[in-house]
């Protein structure tokens, strides 16, 4: 078993969020302001067109899993600080579960959706839609939920463990194959590219290499940056025992 499991044991680290690089109220603060414009952005999608046409694309489901990551952390941060008995409930722990993987899922995924759309089809698009606010969508989205995403992956607590990385390699192959499936039956991309080209292919490997290189990222920053951090700042000794810190 490896450092980060066995640390996992001692400091119980997927189950922290605040720490004393910021405040519980900054965390919830900025978790919040992000989700409000992911809704705010959703509502006017589903206003202007149908929005099962989006599911289509694999910005779609990342746009959707991210906020939904951000849903489930203000979730916690409001039943933490209203919940009397949530710190000893299964559903605690249930849920900062869940949500410790939904991170490292979508922030695996989201740095290969911002790579390989700028890499392949910005331009195409950036000429499609010459518009300014249809630019800065592109850019929230191919990007910008990056951008997010690495900012609360700073403050947070949340571990990065490689047995994990399996899920969002798992999901893109799963989109590679439906798009590919989609374009044979309607006969038409998704993408601005020949699906029957090597072109297609290409796209798809990088996709799924560039996911599995920013999974290994987010497991360097954390060991480098945050690992030995956490287990000073948790862990305090007194009278030669250990006493957690929540």
């Amino acid at each position: 078993m490896d450092v980060l499991s066995e640390s996992l044991k001692v400091i119980d680290v997927p189950l922290l969020w605040e720490t004393d690089r910021v405040s519980f109220r900054t965390l919830f603060c900025y978790r919040l302001v992000v989700l409000i414009l992911g809704l705010l952005i959703l509502f006017f999608d589903i206003l202007r067109m149908n929005y099962f046409q989006l599911l289509i694309f694999l910005t779609t489901w990342g746009f959707l899993m991210t906020n939904l990551f951000f849903a489930l952390c203000i979730t916690d941060q409001c039943l933490t600080k209203f919940q009397k008995n949530y710190a000893e409930s299964p559903l605690r722990v249930q849920l900062r579960t869940v949500t410790h993987i939904l991170f490292q899922t979508v922030f695996a995924m989201e740095g290969s959706i911002a790579f390989v759309y700028w890499a392949f089809f910005g331009s195409y698009y950036h000429d499609l839609f010459p518009e300014w606010w249809a630019q800065s969508y592109a850019t929230y989205l191919h990007g910008g939920l990056l951008v997010l995403l690495w900012i609360d992956n700073i403050m947070n607590n949340l571990v990065f463990e490689r047995k994990f990385v399996v899920i969002p390699l798992s999901l893109v192959v799963v989109y590679f194959i439906f798009n590919t499936i989609y374009c044979l039956v309607s006969n038409k991309g998704i993408y601005p590219v020949d699906f029957r080209s090597i072109i297609h292919y290409i796209v798809g490997a990088v996709g799924a290499l560039i996911t599995y290189l920013h999974f290994e990222l987010g497991i360097f920053f954390y060991r480098k940056f945050k690992l030995k951090k956490e287990e000073e700042s948790q862990l305090v000794f007194k009278k030669g025992e250990t006493e957690l810190v929540p």
